[in-house]
């Protein structure tokens, strides 16, 4: 359970809501390919491979169309997404602490905002 403030309105009785906050997976970082999408890297490192075993590779065609696809997948900013969890429980409000308890998993770390809707 994870207690959050009350800024904004009543809630009463129990009910269902949703909780809106930043996950924070990788904490705001630019990741290679490896992490990002799993890519599994050149396999061994014998037969002269000593600085590629976590490079992408090949981007795509050379001359023709000599540009890199749309979606390819690459190295880049990874984590800090917004993400919405449903159908979560309100389990009791204490007016006089100004505090919601919710049962289920609550997005971002401890003393991010949450945003609560019904």
């Amino acid at each position: 359970m994870l207690r959050l403030s009350v800024t904004h309105g009543v809630v009463h009785g129990l009910v269902r809501d949703h909780e809106q906050g930043v996950l924070e997976r990788h904490a705001d970082l630019l990741l290679g390919v490896v992490r990002r999408h799993h890519f599994a890297g050149v396999g061994g490192t014998t037969h002269g491979q000593h600085n590629r075993l976590r490079a992408p590779g090949s981007l795509g065609a050379s001359s023709y169309p000599s540009r890199v696809m749309k979606g390819m997948r690459m190295g880049g900013h990874m984590g800090a997404e917004r993400v919405k969890i449903q159908n979560l429980q309100v389990v009791k409000v204490i007016p006089e602490q100004n505090l919601l308890v919710i049962k289920g998993a609550v997005p971002g770390h401890n003393g991010s905002y949450v945003i609560v809707e019904k």
